[in-house]
């Protein structure tokens, strides 16, 4: 019995994690206090050294559940990007901060479900062994507003765009490569 519950603890560990970090990025939520997010209570989320340097999707997202009172939500992303080189010295570090606002729809909340909604930042670009920070908080005219679950994050890389020019097919007859 002992090690059906560690073999199914394992697994479920092995999922948590699987859960937070996806394809060199991450998706995490961290829970707002119970009584409602103050707008001076920031939410933090710590972001790992990137494997792969590439351009990535910032995305701010929040669950709420029926006691939500708005039909929107203000949040400011305060990020800052700290870029390590391959002998390990840092570089400087970049600041950036962006004004969200996220249109909430779907107001048929009922019971003690939970909605979740996602918005994107921006898009930044990251080079390989770059770590940071983004912090969240709310510019929300109440100082305290309820019914905001979790906040949470999602970084996530972008796939590499094709340039669409392939030399061999837009080779002329006479085998020259045409003029763009």
């Amino acid at each position: 019995m002992k090690g059906f519950v560690s073999c199914i603890s394992g697994i479920c560990s092995i999922l948590l994690l699987a859960c937070g970090q996806q394809r060199d990025g991450i998706n995490r939520f961290v829970p707002v206090h119970v009584e409602g997010w103050h707008c001076q209570d920031t939410v933090d989320f710590d972001i790992p050294s990137v494997k792969q340097g590439q351009d990535y999707a910032l995305w701010v997202k929040v669950r709420i559940n029926r006691h939500y009172a708005y039909e929107d939500l203000w949040i400011v992303a305060e990020q800052t990007y700290s870029p390590t080189s391959e002998d390990g010295k840092s570089g400087e570090d970049r600041s950036l901060t962006d004004t969200v606002h996220m249109t909430l729809t779907g107001r048929e909340r009922e019971g003690n479900s939970l909605i979740v909604y996602s918005c994107p930042v921006r898009r930044v670009q990251l080079d390989s062994g770059t770590c940071g920070q983004i912090r969240l908080h709310h510019i929300m005219d109440e100082r305290c507003i309820g019914g905001v679950h979790d906040v949470g994050v999602e970084l996530l890389p972008l796939e590499p765009i094709a340039t669409g020019i392939n030399a061999q097919h837009d080779e002329k007859e006479d085998g020259e490569t045409p003029q763009r």
